[in-house]
């Protein structure tokens, strides 16, 4: 759920873009409308707003709307801060096909990360991800391997100032319970989270080198919780050795 902080407005025009993400053709007023449940004056006047500001086209013709190129400039430049070494990507791919398991990559975002990479499980039941998707940073198996890297001190700055009232931040009680699990996550190279994003499900994380003053990344490994606990030690030997080849190709 969207914050109180954030503007209705703002919410509205996000959906409406993520509608056209969605769909990827031209789009007419009530279509909008009725696929977002939005009141159809309140479309009406984002629409309106948006093609003024070149964000949107209307083809008169048709009545129907389609974005612009100038919105494709203005967030062109976002896809390299994301983009991930084929290397990495190769790896993930691996990690599914040698543990059949969902394999995600995922990256800071905030007091969250963002997953940027999917390679869904191979069994008939696997945990499901989607690019895009956002996991707290203080109750996951990624948020974990990734606070790994940092120092305690910049962990405890971290904890400090997470946001009064997010939900993806932890009561200021829980920094020791974080750091405990941190330096597990240090000892063992690894963390296991049983119940971060869905109840019966389970993710085993580690983090991944990167160039100096890169953005930090994190692999995992989900599926049900059964499956993941019973082979813990078997995915977290696939996990090490997809990760020291990685670390003996950037030699």
């Amino acid at each position: 759920m969207v914050r109180a902080s954030v503007s209705q407005s703002v919410e509205r025009t996000v959906q409406i873009l993520a509608l056209f993400e969605a769909e990827r053709r031209p789009l007419p007023r009530l279509f909008i409308a009725d696929a977002l449940d939005m009141p159809r004056s309140s479309v009406a006047a984002l629409l309106q707003g948006l093609t003024e500001l070149d964000i949107l086209l209307l083809d008169r013709r048709t009545q129907t709307y389609f974005p612009t190129a100038r919105l494709g400039r203005l967030a062109g430049w976002i896809d390299q801060l994301f983009s991930v070494d084929p290397q990495v990507l190769a790896l993930a791919k691996q990690l599914q096909q040698a543990t059949l398991e969902t394999v995600t990559l995922a990256t800071p975002l905030n007091q969250a990360l963002e997953v940027i990479d999917v390679e869904l499980g191979l069994h008939p039941v696997s945990y499901i991800a989607t690019v895009g998707q956002v996991v707290p940073l203080w109750a996951s198996a990624v948020g974990y391997a990734c606070l790994s890297m940092e120092s305690d001190k910049t962990i405890a700055e971290m904890h400090r100032r997470s946001a009064p009232g997010d939900t993806a931040a932890p009561s200021p009680a829980a920094l020791a319970t974080i750091m405990d699990a941190v330096r597990k996550t240090r000892a063992d190279g690894y963390a296991l989270y049983i119940g971060s994003v869905a109840s019966d499900a389970a993710t085993i994380a580690a983090p991944l080198p990167v160039p100096e003053g890169a953005r930090a990344l994190a692999v995992a490994i989900s599926g049900p919780t059964s499956r993941i606990v019973a082979n813990e030690r078997e995915l977290a030997r696939e996990m090490k050795r997809a990760i020291e080849s990685l670390n003996t190709s950037h030699r």
